[in-house]
């Protein structure tokens, strides 16, 4: 943003945007700071450290959302870094389908693990079973 905007979407306050603020505390007014552990890390890097803990303490997940970048290749690595998190049966699961990055991404992503991609009705959100 330029100079004197007038635009916060982002909510920035002193420079730096508020938005995992505002995620925080959403958190925490709906009562689910037991079950949900931000993370604020780039993907990548977040899938790395959570690949070794899983890995140590023999963990796997029932259900990942994906909800990050809409480039085909960011999608791509997602799918490739976070699918192994998964339990036998576990569910994959994004949205944003009708961006073409994420259509191209995750439709490769299938086909190349010889996995059933699921859209729901709503052209939305997309799913796959582990």
């Amino acid at each position: 943003m330029h100079k004197g905007s007038n635009d916060n979407r982002l909510g920035y306050l002193h420079g730096y945007p508020t938005m995992y603020h505002k995620f925080i505390s959403n958190v925490i007014l709906h009562g689910n700071k037991d079950i949900i552990n931000p993370f604020p890390f780039p993907s990548t890097v977040a899938a790395k450290i959570l690949n070794k803990i899983f890995t140590e303490l023999e963990l796997r997940a029932d259900f990942i959302f994906l909800d990050g970048s809409h480039e085909e290749s960011d999608v791509f690595f997602d799918c490739v870094n976070y699918f192994p998190l998964l339990r036998n049966g576990g569910v994959m699961w994004g949205d944003d389908w009708g961006w073409s990055g994420v259509e191209s991404a995750v439709t490769r992503f299938a086909k190349e693990n010889e996995l059933t991609l699921n859209v729901l009705q709503n052209k939305v959100h997309w799913f796959i079973q582990k």
